[in-house]
């Protein structure tokens, strides 16, 4: 599952600093995404434990060669926009943190981790770093909610379902999909990624979301068609073998659950019957659509500029779709960016025979469902590993402290 740290062949082995930027990338990835400094389970406050984590991942960084790819480099530019939108121009006042200031301040710590994850992922050891972050945030967000659906905490800000320390019961499923996303793209190991496979469905069968179970499905179904031909077997004694293997191990962890396991109640029982029947009336919501209507109508009252970074994660819109929210925030530029952001790797992915795209799929499929994916890290991580996988030039910045000879017979 975790791969030998061992360089590609003929290189170098890995340097201590390049060791050390792996294991602080990975502790500040982990700990950062799993939600576990939201939900304030550490004595610290979040700001501050975001700092360190930068810090004990940054500094090693320094000291590794990097290789950059542009494009993955160029996935910044959203952020960065909507980060210097709040913070310097100010067209909307953000009072999620009682202040403008703090908002800004928390706006900030998912821009840093993003950029530091890119820059890591384009150092030597950026492809083992990426694959031991996805299995562990898999499994730190999968915990998390088996340790709410046992009783033993509750931080879900829906009654009845699971959210583990994210708090929103439709952060972890995703930011699961995304790792998974990653792993395929990265990882030859078919039945590892299988077995992750399985891992990932807890937290999103647990969350109850429609939109996370019907993506997650949609995605796992693709992997498993185009790899069924070479796993034929396997695959056909795994699914005669999942069904007692699955209620075997609901009966164990029903045994164990406490009174915070999931509530049987008209809206859980609803949902149910939507995600497992298929239902086509039950999967729509309602509330979604009329948000929508109100974003998209916001729109056209200002689409040239929009209204400021921040309008639209829940204050005063909250449009469940990505293309609507930065049209909101940053006007039609902003929207046009974003869409130029998934065209570009989608024609490259086409034109090479659709392989390596395996983190277009959440990222598109998740673009009717969420507002916020600007604002998660594992996303432009997904992004930025396509982006990558894609386009295979690079530049790198060297200092040589020796001079050419033509430059020393000048400068004599």
């Amino acid at each position: 599952m975790i791969p030998a740290l061992r360089p590609a062949h003929g290189e170098p082995p890995f340097t201590v600093p390049e060791l050390l930027a792996l294991a602080g990338g990975v502790i500040m990835f982990v700990v950062y995404n799993c939600g576990v400094l939201t939900a304030e389970m550490l004595p610290v406050k979040p700001r501050d434990a975001t700092v360190a984590l930068i810090a004990i991942s940054f500094a090693p960084l320094l000291f590794c060669r990097k290789q950059y790819c542009t494009a993955a480099l160029a996935l910044m530019t959203l952020p960065l926009l909507r980060l210097a939108d709040a913070g310097f121009l100010q067209r909307y006042s953000i009072q999620e943190l009682e202040t403008h200031f703090a908002a800004v301040i928390k706006m900030a710590g998912p821009v840093m981790i993003t950029g530091i994850s890119i820059l890591t992922y384009s150092s030597r050891i950026g492809r083992h770093w990426a694959i031991i972050s996805a299995i562990g945030l898999i499994l730190a967000i999968t915990g998390s909610n088996l340790y709410e659906w046992m009783g033993y905490a509750k931080w879900s800000s829906i009654p009845g379902r699971m959210a583990g320390f994210h708090i929103h019961p439709n952060t972890g499923p995703t930011y699961c999909l995304l790792c998974l996303a990653i792993l395929y793209t990265l990882n030859p190991r078919f039945w590892w990624n299988i077995m992750l496979t399985a891992v990932a469905a807890i937290p999103t069968a647990l969350s109850i979301s429609r939109s996370c179970c019907v993506l997650y499905f949609a995605v796992v179904a693709v992997y498993l068609a185009l790899h069924f031909r070479e796993h034929a077997k396997g695959l056909i004694i795994l699914v005669c073998c999942a069904p007692p293997l699955i209620g075997t191990w609901f009966t164990i962890v029903e045994s164990r659950a406490s009174a915070g396991r999931l509530r049987h109640d008209e809206f859980i029982e609803g949902r149910f019957d939507a995600i497992l029947r298929g239902d086509v009336e039950g999967l729509r919501s309602v509330e979604r659509g009329k948000d929508l209507e109100d974003g998209w109508a916001a729109v056209q009252r200002q689409p040239v500029w929009g209204y400021g970074a921040g309008c639209a994660t829940g204050e005063r819109w909250q449009p469940h779709n990505q293309i609507v929210a930065l049209w909101l925030e940053l006007g039609v530029f902003g929207a046009l960016i974003y869409v130029m952001q998934l065209l570009i790797p989608l024609v490259l992915c086409a034109s090479q025979g659709f392989r390596n795209g395996w983190c277009l799929l959440p990222s598109f499929l998740n673009i009717p469902c969420l507002h916020w994916l600007v604002e998660m890290p594992p996303y432009w991580l997904a992004l930025a590993v396509c982006y990558c996988a894609l386009i295979r030039q690079r530049f790198e910045i060297r200092v040589s402290e020796n001079a050419p000879a033509s430059a020393r017979a000048v400068a004599a």
